[in-house]
């Protein structure tokens, strides 16, 4: 704030060996985000994202293409739907059920309610469970411990900044964290995607949410197998859509 109090609207910052625009007016944030969007349209891909979202082939991070307008328009009419969004309803009213008896249990105590762990933990459990649909608890609680350790795990990563030097990587202590947390997150992740492929396979019908409704898992597979796709969606795709959703959006409540 204090660098474009002295210096404009519009700033050009040098880190390591990348730039950085810096935008802070109504004015200018139009041009990047209206009057000129598809130059700015793709997201700065860290490390530590290709680490955790399988190569950055989510929808946040993938690079602007055929691929990414696909991803959109999956996320808009299939997993953002109305229809949707709607069949999880009654995920979100036992969650948010379960939310205000776990308060009101501990109202009139000595100790203060942690509401925003309160609202984490709901969060977290109402997307967990639209996502996986009737997967094993061990299996959702151990993706939950799994989430946690990967946040713990982040931190600032130098050769980011010096992208030419490839050897950076080979002494980054970020890496190496966030390369044995994913092998964990991989093999539950695979663990799950094979239960709903296996049910998707022998009942040729979509119905692994609790609820009787899609889950999201059952979803994507339902796309990839209706065979109109532009692009390949792989199982790592899959998985990649699963864990932004399921690892960032919590932690808005969390932070």
């Amino acid at each position: 704030r204090k660098l474009a109090q002295k210096h404009g609207p519009l700033m050009h910052l040098q880190l390591g060996e990348l730039s950085a625009i810096v935008v802070s007016s109504p004015r200018m944030a139009e041009e990047v985000m209206k009057t000129h969007d598809l130059a700015f349209a793709d997201r700065a891909v860290s490390q530590a994202t290709r680490i955790v979202v399988y190569g950055a082939s989510d929808i946040a991070f993938a690079p602007y293409g055929d691929y990414w307008r696909q991803m959109r328009k999956i996320c808009t009419q299939e997993l953002l739907s109305a229809r949707t969004v709607q069949s999880f309803s009654p995920i979100r009213q036992a969650e948010a059920s379960r939310l205000v008896s776990s308060i009101q249990a501990l109202a009139g105590g000595k100790e203060p309610i942690n509401i925003a762990e309160k609202l984490y933990m709901y969060s977290s459990s109402m997307i967990r469970r639209s996502a996986f649909g009737k997967v094993s608890r061990d299996d959702q609680n151990a993706f939950v411990l799994i989430i946690k350790d990967g946040v713990a795990a982040k931190g600032m990563e130098i050769a980011d900044l010096f992208p030419s030097y490839k050897f950076l990587h080979f002494f980054s202590v970020v890496k190496i964290k966030l390369e044995k947390w994913m092998q964990k997150q991989d093999k539950v992740l695979s663990n799950i995607l094979r239960q709903h492929i296996r049910d998707f396979a022998t009942k040729k019908s979509s119905t692994g949410g609790e609820f009787g409704q899609e889950d999201l898992i059952d979803v994507l597979l339902r796309v990839r197998e209706s065979g109109g796709l532009q692009c390949q969606m792989t199982d790592d795709n899959i998985k990649a859509v699963i864990v932004v959703r399921t690892l960032f959006s919590p932690l808005l409540f969390q932070n």
